[in-house]
């Protein structure tokens, strides 16, 4: 059976601290952070306005 481990919270939480901690409790763990999910900023559309388009799916790297 496999499990599934969701982390979340405010900044300076302990997020990394108790993902450090379970990688080295847990056997065959891997960890997907939420931020390799985006695009590099240089690869980003920028709008009409000069801003980043960040609410467009294609911001989302789906190849990971």
């Amino acid at each position: 059976m496999k499990n599934i481990i969701g982390i979340g919270g405010v900044t300076n939480g302990g997020k990394t601290t108790l993902t450090d901690r379970l990688i080295k409790n847990l056997p065959n763990c891997c960890v997907l952070h939420q931020d390799d999910f985006f695009k590099p900023q240089h690869q980003i559309e920028v709008g009409e306005d000069g801003f980043p388009c960040t609410t467009h799916s294609s911001q989302y790297d789906k190849n990971i």
